[in-house]
């Protein structure tokens, strides 16, 4: 089977990675001068129920939201969405409240995952995790690492499943992992899917906040990642 790829345009990428103005209304909980922040978001498909968590800190919003969609007819399985505002549009509503937004290196993006998922799942009525997916792109750090991995694979083939076995050579699983285990959860396995995209190195350096010790390679790999979640 043939498998599409694309290379991103800078217009599109840069939508996609750059500061942006958002417009949110929301709940807050406070922690230091971290506000975890919750929303119901109108989803169009009425079957579903849909809220975001996101982070303000020291008064600036973060570029990221993870979003738990469940069905109304299972309201505690629920699937968690990593996005990024500027990819995702939809979202923006209403239309009262228009503030900027940061960019979080990897290793805050995993302490704003673990601050979010510390209220989503310990509310009332809690919510049984089923899977998180996300752009490869947003965790910048762990697609720098994939990319320089499938570049030194003798498999050159842009399949994906040659990205998932460099994927699976990073920290990715641990990291979630690390966070995961405090809600006796695990990721349980991981898959790649949907169209395939290279990110141009110049791009990705504009645009992205990742670890200065990484060494990034002239194309960013980026895909759909699907991670299964799990109890102990």
């Amino acid at each position: 089977m043939k498998h599409r790829f694309y290379l991103l345009p800078f217009v599109v990428f840069y939508l996609l990675m750059s500061g942006c103005s958002i417009k949110r209304s929301d709940t807050e909980e406070v922690t230091n001068d971290t506000i975890v922040c919750k929303k119901k978001i109108q989803d169009h498909l009425v079957r579903y129920c849909t809220y975001e968590y996101f982070i303000i800190n020291k008064g600036d919003t973060s570029a990221y939201s993870f979003i738990c969609r469940s069905k109304s007819a299972y309201p505690h399985d629920c699937n968690m969405e990593i996005v990024n505002w500027p990819r995702y549009k939809q979202y923006l509503i209403p239309k009262d409240t228009i503030i900027s937004c940061y960019e979080p290196n990897y290793k805050d993006f995993l302490k704003e995952m673990d601050l979010c998922l510390n209220v989503a799942l310990n509310e009332k009525d809690s919510i049984n995790l089923k899977y998180i997916v996300f752009r490869l792109v947003n965790c910048t750090d762990i697609a720098i690492e994939t990319s320089n991995l499938f570049y030194k694979m003798r498999r050159k083939d842009l399949t994906h499943q040659n990205i998932l076995d460099a994927l699976q050579k990073t920290s990715l699983k641990e990291d979630f992992n690390r966070i995961l285990k405090k809600y006796n959860l695990y990721v349980a396995n991981e898959n790649c899917y949907e169209e395939i995209y290279l990110v141009k190195k110049s791009d990705f350096l504009n645009n992205s906040n990742y670890s200065n010790k990484k060494e990034v390679p002239d194309s960013i790999l980026d895909v759909n990642v699907s991670l299964n979640i799990a109890h102990m």
